[in-house]
């Protein structure tokens, strides 16, 4: 998708574009792209087990973003926020059954919802933090 938007300026107009790249089949992208003018922020990974209530508030945040972007449908929303609820009601994960249910639904977010890039590397950050955290 590209928006183009003129902004009135008197010798020469300035053209916006925006980019929206969707990854497919497990791709993993950090960044794509095609022109900076401002500053970049880039967050990905979540660090301790107190962070990883912090990455699922972000990532629920995420979701209802591309809800209203139209990057996912409502039933998808619910669903996904289903599981997301099902992963924070174990957390802190206190042993290995716990981190494997709370990675099984956040995998179930994944299929739900991967391939919208954003959303499949924050979720897969997650998971990496729940598995190599013992969170």
């Amino acid at each position: 998708m590209v928006e183009r938007e003129s902004l009135d300026a008197p010798s020469r107009p300035t053209e916006r574009v925006t980019y929206r790249n969707v990854a497919r089949d497990n791709a993993r992208v950090a960044a794509q792209i095609g022109r900076v003018d401002g500053n970049i922020s880039i967050h990905q990974g979540v660090g301790a087990s107190a962070d990883l209530d912090d990455g699922l508030e972000d990532l629920r945040r995420a979701l209802a973003v591309a809800a209203e972007r139209g990057l996912i449908d409502k039933g998808t929303l619910a669903d996904a926020q289903d599981e997301l609820a099902k992963a924070g009601a174990v957390l802190p994960a206190g042993d290995d059954d716990d981190r494997g249910r709370v990675v099984r639904s956040l995998r179930k977010v994944k299929g739900l919802v991967g391939d919208v890039a954003d959303l499949g590397a924050r979720i897969a950050a997650i998971v990496a933090a729940v598995e190599g955290s013992g969170a």
